[in-house]
């Protein structure tokens, strides 16, 4: 089966650690805090303490394992992936890191390996169901991607149930947002941007706003006419946003007493996160056409017991990946590559979602 290792073993780290390990996985963990060690003994896997940020430390941590899996925070996500792709393993990645992936495109060729990069809920399988699209309906000329983790039911202020960094979280909301409109990119910013509301079977009316997760998809597929990826928020979601951001606390900006205003921010929203008793959903729709062909792709995502939705939703698409690149069902270049190239594995993919209890409704739709 092959050695893994898991570099950042946080809530989606210990999701994959734990999916991969109970299907028979030989495991190698690693992570900068000592808690690694109780997860490892937990899951009867080996465990190194190490700082990902340095490559000697790194060489040493990943000696004699045959492929990487890293689930950072965004903010550390290309540093890391590139260190692996320097020591010339290959790698799956999570992370929503905002870095020209260039120099590890570069490095991944010139090491003979491959980095499947963006492997999260979206992006990551959003990418695949859009790539999906584009084989079953022999093209597209637009799609749009509705993606968000929120409450199960309204919570005010926030209405949302972390799954990951929660710096990650702001950044969604600070980060220009990329879309095509008329075949041409633009840019637009998030909480400026114009916003709107789409009804989802099985939750309800949600509102919705650009967020830049199209990336690779903004380059992948000729002949798109419009493309764009929103997240989902509840009704008055957005409202609040604008109100922090104009009040500064969305900022890097230094306050009294050193500390900065946007980590105080995601401090004040982790706690409140796990405080609260209120479970979290992950909630996916993609409407992709060809003219006026249509595939629309309806995902609700709920917690278990041990892990929360968002979790389960990003967690198990990497864990899947990770399974199909150690079956040899993978079949790439070496380089940087992503999830809409590997529409191929959509199946099996969708076949997993299904047996893990997330199903995936799949449409088709004239207009």
């Amino acid at each position: 089966m092959g050695r893994v290792a898991i570099v950042g073993v946080g809530r989606v780290g210990s999701f994959v650690a734990h999916y991969l390990r109970g299907r028979g996985y030989d495991l190698r963990l690693l992570d900068v805090s000592e808690r690694v060690r109780d997860l490892a003994e937990k899951l009867g896997s080996e465990y190194r303490v190490v700082n990902a940020l340095s490559i000697n430390d790194l060489r040493t941590a990943l000696s004699g394992v045959d492929l990487v899996v890293t689930a950072m925070p965004g903010s550390l996500g290309h540093e890391v992936v590139k260190n692996v792709v320097a020591l010339g393993y290959n790698v799956i990645d999570v992370s929503f890191f905002p870095e020209d992936p260039g120099d590890i495109d570069e490095l991944a060729r010139k090491n003979k390996v491959l980095a499947i990069l963006d492997c999260g809920i979206g992006p990551g399988f959003t990418n695949l169901l859009v790539g999906r699209a584009y084989e079953k309906l022999g093209g597209l000329t637009e799609y749009r991607i509705y993606i968000g983790g929120i409450s199960e039911v309204y919570d005010p202020p926030f209405g949302v149930m972390l799954g990951f960094n929660p710096l990650d979280f702001i950044d969604e909301y600070r980060r220009p947002a990329r879309y095509i409109e008329n075949g041409e990119i633009r840019v637009v910013d998030p909480l400026s941007g114009p916003t709107g509301r789409v009804f989802i079977d099985g939750v309800g009316e949600l509102e919705f706003f650009y967020t830049d997760g199209l990336r690779s998809l903004i380059k992948s597929f000729p002949n798109i006419r419009f493309a764009a990826e929103y997240t989902l928020r509840w009704p008055g979601h957005i409202e609040f946003m604008r109100g922090l951001k104009k009040l500064g606390l969305l900022d890097h900006n230094k306050l009294s007493g050193g500390v900065y205003a946007d980590e105080c921010l995601a401090s004040a929203i982790a706690s409140a996160a796990a405080k609260s008793d209120i479970r979290d959903i992950t909630v996916l729709r993609i409407d992709a056409c060809k003219d006026t062909n249509c595939l629309v792709y309806t995902q609700v995502v709920k917690p278990t017991s041990e892990w929360r939705a968002m979790e389960r939703a990003t967690g198990s698409f990497l864990s899947y990946i990770t399974i199909e690149f150690l079956q040899g069902r993978v079949k790439m270049d070496y380089g940087v590559a992503y999830p809409e190239r590997l529409a191929y594995l959509s199946d099996d993919i969708l076949s997993m979602y299904e047996k893990d209890g997330m199903p995936i409704s799949e449409k088709y739709i004239g207009r």
